[in-house]
């Protein structure tokens, strides 16, 4: 539920209508009846992003498939990931799709270890900046000067680099909210690529 909020929010800003929604579990295989939870639990949020309040984790199958969504579920139980257990959400249209992946680390809960090419853990919370730039010197500082200076704290700062080029992602964990005006701020930054807020 929570990595579907997430993707539907990154997807935000998206000209291309949603069309497919792939759902991978890795590693430790769930019960049927577990997978249909989980399954269902992240559909009803993108039916009900797509409109339909009414949707519940029982009926989002059949609301998602008459709104034209295919949807693509594999269970994958030895392909021996990092995680004992991976669910990897895939949304988007033709060869276009973002992705995002996350695990449970016992009594540390939730992480998010994956967006699209980017291996990272971060934490989720209520308020996230994620935010894809190019990696040079200077660039962290310089998100953290322009929230400093617009007192937004940061609680958490996870970065992910694509090993062998010069981009990055970070995810941002902040206090308080972001104003619209210092999220373009942000997007204005020399270097910075794309920047979201997220709100769980």
């Amino acid at each position: 539920k929570i990595l579907a909020k997430i993707l539907l929010q990154l997807r935000a800003n998206e000209s291309v209508a949603l069309q497919k929604i792939i759902i991978r579990y890795h590693g430790k295989i769930l019960t049927i009846d577990e997978t249909k939870v989980v399954t269902g639990s992240l559909l009803k949020e993108v039916v009900r992003a797509m409109g339909n309040a009414q949707a519940n984790y029982i009926n989002a199958r059949i609301a998602a498939e008459e709104l034209g969504l295919t949807i693509h579920e594999e269970l994958i139980e030895n392909d021996a990931p990092e995680y004992a257990f991976l669910l990897e959400i895939g949304m988007g249209s033709g060869d276009l799709t973002r992705r995002i992946a996350g695990t449970i680390l016992g009594k540390r809960g939730a992480r998010i270890v994956e967006i699209d090419d980017y291996a990272l853990e971060a934490r989720p919370s209520d308020i996230m900046l994620i935010v894809e730039n190019e990696d040079r010197p200077g660039v962290i500082g310089r998100i953290g000067t322009l929230l400093g200076q617009n007192s937004i704290n940061i609680a958490h700062f996870h970065l992910g680099r694509v090993e062998g080029t010069n981009r990055a992602l970070a995810i941002i964990n902040v206090d308080n909210e972001v104003p619209e005006k210092v999220l373009e701020e942000l997007k204005a930054i020399e270097w910075i690529k794309s920047a979201s807020l997220v709100k769980l």
